[in-house]
C-alpha cells in the first residue's frame, strides 16, 4: 500500500499524462475525420459549455459520495468518451464524447486535492500538504510533457492511437488511485 503523498503524486502525474496524450493531435484528428473548422470548433465549445453547467451538480456528488468515488467515476466516464473518439468518425459521435469526456472532468475537477487533504488531515500529516503540492506539480509537468510527445509519436501512426493511449491510462489512474 502506498503512502498518502506517493499514491497522490502518482495519481495525479498519471492522470495528467493521460490527458495531454491527445493535446498535440486533437485538431487534426477531428480535421482528418472530415469535420470543417467550424464543426472542430462547435466540438470544443460544447466542453466548455458542458463543464460550466455540470460543475455545481458534479460537486453535490463529491459532497455525498465521496471525493474519491467522484475521481473514479469521473476517469470511468472519461475512458468511455476516448473509446468513442477512437471508434468514432462523425461529428454526432464526437459531440457525444465530448459531453461525456465533460462530464467525466466536471467529476474530476478538485477531487484529487480535496481527496488528498482530507487524507493527509486523518493521518495528522497537514504540516506536509504544501511540500506534497509542489512535488505535484513538477510530477504533472513531467508528465503533461511526455504525455504529449507520446500521443504525437503514436499520432505518426495512427491520429486514433492518442486516444487509445488515454485510455489505457486513465485505466492505469484508477488502479494507482485504489491502491
Amino acid at each position: 500500500k502506498l503512502d498518502t503523498p506517493t499514491k497522490f503524486n502518482l495519481t495525479a502525474a498519471f492522470y495528467t499524462f493521460s490527458i495531454s496524450f491527445t493535446k498535440t493531435t486533437y485538431i487534426i484528428f477531428l480535421l482528418s475525420n472530415g469535420l470543417n473548422r467550424l464543426e472542430v470548433h462547435l466540438i470544443s465549445s460544447i466542453f466548455t459549455i458542458t463543464t460550466l453547467s455540470l460543475e455545481p451538480i458534479t460537486a453535490v456528488y463529491a459532497e455525498f459520495f465521496g471525493t474519491k468515488k467522484s475521481f473514479i467515476l469521473g476517469c470511468f466516464i472519461k475512458v468511455i468518451a476516448v473509446l468513442i473518439f477512437y471508434f468514432g468518425s462523425s461529428f454526432n459521435l464526437f459531440i457525444i464524447a465530448e459531453i461525456l469526456s465533460a462530464i467525466g472532468m466536471t467529476f474530476i475537477s478538485g477531487c484529487l486535492v480535496a481527496w488528498m487533504v482530507d487524507r493527509m488531515k486523518t493521518e495528522e500529516k497537514g504540516s506536509e500538504i504544501f511540500k506534497v503540492f509542489e512535488s505535484r506539480e513538477r510530477y504533472k509537468s513531467i508528465a503533461f510533457i511526455i504525455g504529449g510527445l507520446s500521443g504525437a509519436f503514436l499520432g505518426e501512426y495512427s491520429l486514433k492511437l492518442p486516444w487509445l493511449g488515454v485510455a489505457i491510462t486513465m485505466l492505469i489512474t484508477i488502479i494507482i488511485s485504489n491502491f
